[in-house]
């Protein structure tokens, strides 16, 4: 089965943390020193080390097309508990790609990594909870892994926070909380909770009104959010020059921030082979 361009995206994102490096994937053949690494890695995961099992696997699917010897390896790795391996095949059961298509095998996937601490997976199943895909619709039960993986930097999980505050979707209505999770989705580049920022902020919503904040966040935002620069058109009809030009000076102070944050989610997701939650995780079920 082909899979879908935004299943390939996720699966590139989970050899990436992985394998941390996306050179295994576009190596040229002249270049004799990936050889040379792809060759010791495969020496590696045929003495059994999980992860080199998981990048070998990987690649044989993503790069040369074999999928079944692929999966081979990725079952290896995913019956050594190694929790990437355990999303992978997640994602391919649940979305059908290159697998028959099984969404409760996904989901059990998607579980045994996640209680492990894996935040793809951690986040793959809150989403479940909370539209109730192959399980029972529980949004606590997704609030608490969207919340375990926010805290390892997932911004979208964030952002689902913030909306489940928002709108009292599972917990009582909260614009103060919901305003927090989005500022701290937005502060890391998050585009979609920069734009909600920005609302909540030119009226006053869980937070002091301050048209020139909300300006900064629609700026920010409409990098990539087409609706922030319709917010940005209607609020320049309302506010001072003057203020245009603190916000824009807001703006300036703010990338170069939010620059760090997210240079600092990445080196933290490819350097890091053991999650700092596993116990935590565990704890709570």
């Amino acid at each position: 089965m082909r899979p879908t361009r935004s299943t390939l995206i996720t699966l590139i994102i989970l050899f990436i943390i992985s394998a941390a490096s996306l050179g295994y994937l576009f190596y040229t053949p002249s270049d004799s020193k990936f050889e040379n690494d792809l060759e010791k890695i495969k020496l590696e995961a045929l003495r059994g080390d999980a992860k080199s099992q998981m990048t070998v696997g990987t690649f044989l699917i993503l790069r040369d097309g074999k999928i079944e010897e692929g999966l081979s390896w990725i079952r290896k790795a995913s019956d050594q508990g190694y929790p990437s391996a355990q999303c992978f095949l997640g994602v391919t059961y649940y979305e059908g790609s290159f697998l028959e298509k099984d969404m409760d095998k996904g989901v059990e996937f998607y579980r045994k990594a996640a209680i492990q601490g894996y935040q793809p997976a951690q986040s793959r199943l809150a989403d479940c909870y909370l539209y109730g895909w192959v399980v029972k619709k529980d949004p606590l039960e997704a609030l608490k892994w969207y919340h375990l993986a926010a805290l390892q930097g997932d911004t979208l999980a964030m952002n689902n926070i913030g909306s489940m505050y928002l709108h009292g979707e599972g917990v009582k209505e909260d614009y103060t909380e919901a305003f927090k999770w989005f500022h701290k989705a937005a502060m890391c580049g998050n585009c979609g909770s920069q734009l909600t920022l920005g609302q909540m902020l030119s009226v006053g919503d869980g937070c002091e009104k301050d048209e020139v904040e909300a300006y900064a966040w629609f700026k920010l935002s409409s990098e990539e959010e087409a609706d922030a620069t319709k917010e940005l058109s209607s609020l320049r009809k309302k506010i001072t020059s003057e203020q245009i030009s603190k916000a824009m000076k807001r703006v300036n102070e703010l990338k170069p921030v939010i620059q760090v944050n997210c240079e600092n989610f990445i080196k933290s997701i490819v350097s890091e082979e053991d999650s700092p939650l596993t116990k935590s995780v565990k704890l709570s079920l």
